[in-house]
């Protein structure tokens, strides 16, 4: 009972189940845990690079120019870069791709979400999820099996909510 008691009660929002959410989230969702669970993702940039060796016997030295390539990103202001090999180039080629889809599918999330929020459509991630009322929107909450009750923002009494 331990880690499942502790998970819900230091929840800070009430905990939302598939059948509360519209199709087009479950999509969303579903198709995010897959692309996340399943494959690699790496935020960068892809960048080839031409040099010279500097022997002076080399096909570089005539003009033939060795290429590699690098994986590059921009954090917090600064340029960072890493080789990579040429038997991962299509592996991390992948894993960028990997990377723009689910950037891709957490806009369109976002833009759900913010529809509901413009549109001022309730739903069950808003303080009426498990009314103290005595009504019920599919159940009762997880926790209150334990005795502890949610408070009227509709968290758990004792968590780290505004108001317990």
């Amino acid at each position: 009972m331990g880690i499942w008691y502790y998970e819900y009660m230091t929840r800070h929002e009430p905990i939302v189940f598939r059948g509360q959410m519209s199709a087009a989230e479950r999509q969303l969702r579903s198709a995010l845990n897959r692309l996340l669970s399943q494959h690699g993702v790496v935020h960068g940039t892809l960048l080839t690079r031409q040099r010279v060796c500097g022997k002076k016997t080399c096909r570089c030295a005539q003009g033939h120019l060795h290429e590699s390539l690098y994986l590059v990103v921009s954090e917090a202001g600064r340029t960072r870069q890493m080789y990579v090999p040429r038997r991962w180039e299509a592996t991390v080629r992948q894993w960028i791709a990997n990377y723009g889809q689910a950037r891709q599918l957490i806009e369109e999330l976002s833009r759900l979400h913010w529809d509901r929020i413009r549109d001022r459509q309730d739903g069950p991630f808003f303080a009426d999820f498990w009314p103290t009322d005595g009504r019920s929107y599919g159940g009762t909450p997880p926790w209150s099996r334990f005795g502890t009750g949610v408070n009227q923002d509709g968290f758990p009494r004792g968590s780290l909510s505004a108001r317990s």
